[in-house]
């Protein structure tokens, strides 16, 4: 009898494993090319890019997904804006019309969400994603109906944490090696151990 009890268990154990790979997403993407993606600088799209596409016409040939709770009514970026919410992104229904897209631009509430979004869409197989740095209603007054650039940077998530992107330089690598222990004017920084 435990002999039986013992083979029961096992095949039921085997049949959840069989049931929940059947019905778990398909990830295509390595872990290593999902953290390439990640470290890449492409995937952002700048408010002053959405500009640029907008007014070339870009931006209307591109699936524009809002991943909100609630839908945003009378918002248009040049197009049907998809209301798919952040918990039901990779609904497959959800995976399989995002597949079919061109290029797919995610707007969320905050930018960190939409990055997200665009990190889980890429492991899921789905290479052209981006995610731009704040949310549709925002792009839509301040870029597509008046573009203010004065406001531009100002009201994106990281906008007050990650001032490198905002002030690139394009220095060598040798040239930042060579300026790592001097400051301007000549001083030069001198490291000691120790201290009270």
């Amino acid at each position: 009898m435990l002999t039986y009890s013992a083979l029961a268990f096992i095949l039921a154990l085997g049949l959840i494993i069989i049931v929940q790979g059947w019905m778990a997403p398909d990830y295509s993407a390595t872990t290593e090319q999902v953290k390439q993606m990640a470290n890449s600088d492409e995937i952002l799209l700048l408010p002053a890019e959405i500009k640029t596409m907008s007014d070339d016409g870009s931006l209307a040939n591109s699936t524009l997904i809002d991943l909100g709770d609630e839908p945003l009514l009378g918002n248009s970026l040049q197009g049907n804006i998809l209301h798919i919410p952040f918990a039901n992104l990779l609904d497959k229904t959800n995976l399989k019309s995002l597949k079919k897209a061109d290029r797919i631009i995610l707007f969320a509430g905050d930018e960190s969400q939409a990055l997200m979004a665009a990190h889980l869409l890429y492991s899921c197989g789905i290479e052209n994603v981006y995610a731009v740095s704040n949310n549709v209603d925002f792009i839509t007054r301040n870029v597509i109906k008046g573009f203010n650039p004065s406001v531009l940077e100002s009201h994106g998530e990281k906008a007050r944490f990650d001032y490198a992107r905002y002030f690139k330089s394009d220095q060598s690598p040798a040239t930042k090696s060579s300026a790592a222990g001097t400051l301007p004017g000549g001083v030069k920084v001198v490291k000691a151990a120790g201290g009270c």
